[in-house]
């Protein structure tokens, strides 16, 4: 379960703070491999909203508690004819609590592709980073967030 607080400088049709949450379940299937689905903005209720709710499934990589490569899959079912829309990462964890973020979005809603930068502190029950994010297509087009994480 994780909550969010994003800031958009020309990203989406509202700039500004927005605040989402999500929650979801990864499933460890071996070998340093975990399954996973996740509900985003599931609190979001208004119509035509920012960052409307979403489902998304994916996959995460952990080699030797240092690297952690992800993929995810996601829709905005409230979207008529959206595509599914991606995203990869990778987390790597330089000190014991610390680790630098990196990654990639294709987003087939708006036709976008993001690049995106971030930090974190981690523990083993909770993780609390930020990140800066901008489209490929315009370098106007950015935001910036934080991420409180907790994980059971």
């Amino acid at each position: 379960m994780s909550a969010h607080a994003h800031k958009f400088n020309r990203l989406l049709k509202d700039n500004g703070w927005h605040f989402t949450q999500t929650a979801g379940v990864f499933v460890p299937i071996g070998s340093g491999f975990s399954i996973g689905i996740i509900g985003k903005n599931l609190l979001d209720k208004t119509k035509d909203s920012v960052l409307p709710p979403e489902f998304a499934c994916g996959f995460v990589y952990q080699y030797e508690q240092a690297i952690i490569f992800q993929f995810q899959a996601d829709r905005r079912f409230e979207i008529p004819n959206q595509d599914f829309s991606y995203s990869t990462g990778v987390d790597i964890l330089t000190q014991k609590f610390f680790a630098v973020r990196g990654g990639f979005r294709w987003d087939h809603e708006k036709t976008e592709r993001f690049w995106s930068a971030g930090m974190a502190l981690e523990s083993p029950r909770s993780s609390l980073g930020g990140f800066y994010t901008r489209t490929i297509e315009s370098p106007h087009r950015n935001g910036y967030g934080f991420k409180l994480a907790l994980k059971f």
